[in-house]
């Protein structure tokens, strides 16, 4: 016998979507106070001291962060007070050692200018008062100088 192949038949499916049926969402209930304080009596008084010991070490660790960030700020604070001033007293020493330039430019016109004309015979009289200021000009330099090298230093440390 010869076998023949049994004729299959495509499955008819609608060219509409289905639709799914819809559910009532039932309201949430309102939990009372006391319902609240039912769900939790359970819970052991042990468990509550180990829930109030985690509580207390995050709360010191927060205080030993914030502790450590104050000491932070407090570093950068003094380190930018310090970095003001020694800015400030690089500018004095510059406007002082400019001030020191122009006195020397002042006096060596006038020194020029009387070697010139054959003037040059009581030099220390003539500039008696130019040296004087010259000599404060440059005790001030130093001095500046001097609380610069404090403050660097100061500064160092605190890095």
């Amino acid at each position: 016998m010869a076998t023949t192949k049994k004729k299959t038949t495509k499955k008819k499916t609608s060219s509409k979507k289905s639709v799914k049926k819809r559910t009532v969402k039932k309201p949430v209930k309102k939990i009372s106070h006391s319902e609240k304080r039912e769900m939790f009596d359970h819970i052991t008084d042990a468990t509550k001291t180990q829930l109030k010991k985690i509580g207390n070490k995050t709360g010191s660790s927060k205080e030993k962060e914030i502790g450590i960030l104050k000491d932070l700020a407090k570093k950068i604070r003094l380190f930018a007070n310090d970095a003001t001033e020694l800015t400030k007293l690089k500018i004095e020493i510059h406007n002082l050692k400019h001030d020191h330039d122009a006195m020397f430019k002042v006096m060596g016109e006038n020194l020029f200018n009387m070697h010139k004309s054959k003037k040059v015979k009581n030099v220390d009289s003539k500039f008696k008062f130019d040296f004087k200021a010259l000599e404060e000009l440059e005790k001030k330099i130093a001095e500046k100088e001097e609380k610069v090298s404090e403050l660097s230093a100061e500064l160092k440390s605190i890095e």
